[in-house]
């Protein structure tokens, strides 16, 4: 069993493609400790984003980095 703390970390991405653009979208994350504490959190715009999946990766790949 590891003795590093553990926590949770949720992320999302949002991604609108309105007519005519490239595309845009958000991205944020809360990173919590086992009693719920917030230890981190981060939000952001995208432009030019390609699709839901991908701005789900920045989501992901923004609190990866944040917690480590």
């Amino acid at each position: 069993m590891s003795d590093l703390p553990s926590c949770k970390i949720n992320c999302d991405g949002a991604f609108s493609a309105p007519e005519g653009t490239g595309g845009g979208g958000g991205w944020g994350f809360v990173i919590q400790d086992l009693p719920g504490d917030v230890r981190g959190s981060g939000a952001g715009r995208l432009r030019h984003v390609a699709s839901a999946l991908q701005a789900e990766a920045t989501a992901c790949s923004a609190a990866l980095q944040a917690a480590s």
